[in-house]
């Protein structure tokens, strides 16, 4: 968040000199276009940066056999049933 306050209080003036040096906006919307595209492709590389305790969907993890159907159910508290046979 500190770095997105940075950019938000900087970019302005910065992009209105960029203008005014250059006298036309392509520069301007150049520079804004380069910033779009490294976003995307920083955000495209996903979990990468994350630690050995978050999983793929950004939760941490429970522990050994949480996610395992032999594992106990940790919403009821109860191991859960066996599936039923097809008679």
């Amino acid at each position: 968040m500190a770095v997105n306050q940075v950019a938000v209080i900087l970019a302005p003036p910065a992009l209105g000199l960029l203008r005014d040096t250059t006298g036309g906006y392509t520069a301007a919307w150049s520079a804004l276009a380069v910033a779009a595209a490294g976003t995307v492709a920083v955000t495209a590389r996903g979990g990468e940066r994350r630690g050995p305790d978050a999983s793929r969907s950004g939760r941490p993890r429970l522990g050994p056999g949480a996610g395992d159907a032999a594992g106990p159910s940790l919403a009821s508290g109860t191991a859960p049933r066996s599936p039923r046979s097809a008679t």
